[in-house]
This record gives structure tokens, C-alpha cells and sequence, in this order.
């Protein structure tokens, strides 16, 4: 018998329980609240240390100066913005399950066809449709229990299991590399930080 409460899921950000109706847009708007009400708050602040490049500080700075912002306005907004990012990228993939299915039946019809040429290779065309379907279920599972760092790790005994991890970028690079209109040296940056 199933828990009443077994398929629940809560915010990652707010903590609060989701409901199916709860789009990007909610989320964000609770967030930004929370910021809000946190940043008023003067007893609930602390200070934190953190490690970055000069650079980063000297961007935050310049950014404080032309905007006529405040440097830790500009790093209070860091999580908002960043979670806008991956919130943006958890609708994309949402929306990329059909498609991605479509593609997984025309790219089974076109192993039928090889397989029908060179039958002695079957083993071979049925192990890179397996691959398909599992790699396809791996990101719906993932998409559907708000994963944002892409897929699930594949079963054991999955030959998808030997592809290093750390080779693949998060799905929301996708997102930041448009936000960034495909600067190559920005991208270069961000594949940086992303292996620390």
C-alpha cells in the first residue's frame, strides 16, 4: 500500500510543498519574496566568507559603481538570478521529454532498417536502441524529480555507466551559454568553474 505522502515534492529553494500547477515563474516570484523579507531583516544577516578571483571582485565592483547598486545587493540577487538559470533549464527538458521520444522512434524505425541490411549486426543495433530508451528514462526520471544536474546515474550494468560524468556539462549550461549569446571566452569561464 502506498504513502499518502510518498510522491510529494517540495521546492528546493523555498521548502515549501509543490503543487503540479507551480510554474517558473511562482517559484521565482516566492524566491524573490524570501530574498526580500530576508534582506530587511538586519538581525537574520550574516557575514560569510568566500573565496573568489579578483576579477569576480573587481566585476562585482564595477558593476556596484555603474549600476549604483550596492556590492552586496549584487550578491544578494546571485541565487535568484542563478536559480532563474536552472529553473529555465527544468521547463526546457520538461517540454524536450515528447520530442526526445519522437526522436527515439525515428531513431529505432532507422536501426530496423539496418538491422534489416546487415541482420548479422543486430546485437549490435539492438544494444544502441536499449541505449536510447535508457537514456531517455534516465532524463525523465531526472526532469521529474527536479534534478538539475541532468540525469540520474544509469543502472547498474548499463554500458552508459562508463561515460565519466565529469565530462558532461550541466543541462543548464544550455541556458547560460544563451544568456551569454555563445561568448566563447565567457563559456570558457564558465566550463572553469563548473570542474571546481
Amino acid at each position: 500500500m502506498k504513502n499518502k505522502f510518498e510522491n510529494l515534492k517540495y521546492d528546493v529553494f523555498t521548502g515549501e510543498l509543490k503543487s503540479s500547477e507551480d510554474d517558473i515563474n511562482e517559484l521565482l516570484e516566492k524566491l524573490g519574496k524570501m530574498l526580500f523579507e530576508s534582506s530587511k531583516q538586519t538581525n537574520n544577516r550574516k557575514k560569510m566568507s568566500y573565496s573568489i578571483s579578483s576579477l569576480s571582485q573587481f566585476l562585482i565592483k564595477e558593476a556596484a559603481d555603474k549600476s549604483g547598486a550596492t556590492q552586496g545587493s549584487i550578491v544578494e540577487l546571485a541565487p535568484l538570478l542563478f536559480g532563474k538559470i536552472i529553473l529555465d533549464s527544468i521547463e526546457r527538458r520538461a517540454k524536450s521529454i515528447n520530442t526526445l521520444k519522437t526522436l527515439e522512434k525515428q531513431a529505432i524505425s532507422s536501426l530496423k532498417l539496418f538491422k534489416d541490411t546487415a541482420p548479422h549486426l543486430s546485437p549490435y543495433t539492438d544494444l544502441i536502441a536499449g541505449l536510447i530508451s535508457e537514456l531517455i528514462e534516465m532524463e525523465k526520471q531526472a526532469v521529474d524529480n527536479q534534478n538539475y544536474q541532468g540525469a540520474e546515474s544509469p543502472g547498474e550494468g548499463s554500458v552508459l555507466g562508463c561515460i565519466s560524468q565529469k565530462n558532461i556539462n550541466p543541462p543548464y549550461y544550455k541556458e547560460i551559454e544563451d544568456h551569454l549569446n555563445g561568448n566563447k571566452l565567457l563559456k570558457s569561464l564558465f566550463s572553469r568553474y563548473k570542474t571546481n
